[in-house]
Parts: C-alpha cells; sequence; structure tokens
C-alpha cells in the first residue's frame, strides 16, 4: 500500500493540523513535505500530492478537489499576522494603492 503524499507548509498555524501525521502512531504511514502555499496548490494540481493545505483562492483553480469538513486555518475576528515588507515609501504605496482601487 503506498503512502499518502501530504503537500503542506511550515507555518506555525499548521501544527495543529500536522501534528498526528507526524508524531502519531502511523507516522510513517504518511510521506510529508514542507514548501510555500502555492507550491502545495501546484503539487496538488500535478498529482504530486494527495492532500494539501492550500490557500482559499487555490480551491477553486484546481478541478475534482474536496474540502475536508471542520479543517481550515481561519479566524472569526481580525488577526495582525501579515507583515508587508516593502522598499518603497508608505505614501508613494498608498497612492498607488489608490490607483488601483480609487
Amino acid at each position: 500500500m503506498s503512502r499518502l503524499r501530504i503537500s503542506t507548509i511550515s507555518f506555525l498555524n499548521t501544527v495543529p493540523l500536522m501534528w498526528d501525521f507526524e508524531h502519531g502512531p502511523r507516522g510513517s504511514d504518511f510521506n510529508v513535505s514542507y514548501t510555500v502555499p502555492s507550491a502545495c496548490a501546484a503539487e496538488l494540481l500535478s498529482g504530486a500530492a494527495d492532500i494539501g493545505i492550500i490557500p482559499a483562492a487555490a480551491y477553486a483553480q484546481i478541478p475534482d478537489l474536496a474540502i475536508i469538513p471542520g479543517v481550515a486555518i481561519a479566524a472569526r475576528r481580525a488577526v495582525r499576522s501579515i507583515l508587508l515588507v516593502s522598499k518603497v515609501p508608505l505614501e508613494r504605496f498608498r497612492r498607488w494603492l489608490w490607483t488601483l482601487h480609487p
């Protein structure tokens, strides 16, 4: 029997979802690979992975996927986990955003 191929990301928020796959009694039944979110989606699309943690937007782009009910990385309130880094001053960035979404 072949091992289930799991494509995931090594972010702290995925630890609860991946713990049993890595540390459970059947941990050797799984082939877990770590990459970035967009690559997880690409691995599902290409057939290189059987299951993966992907961005929600990628779900609409990959045919024949099924969502596992009750499993998600989500928040009910605002989160402060995104860091925006830019070489452009914030004032210039705001003007650029305004041209995209006036």
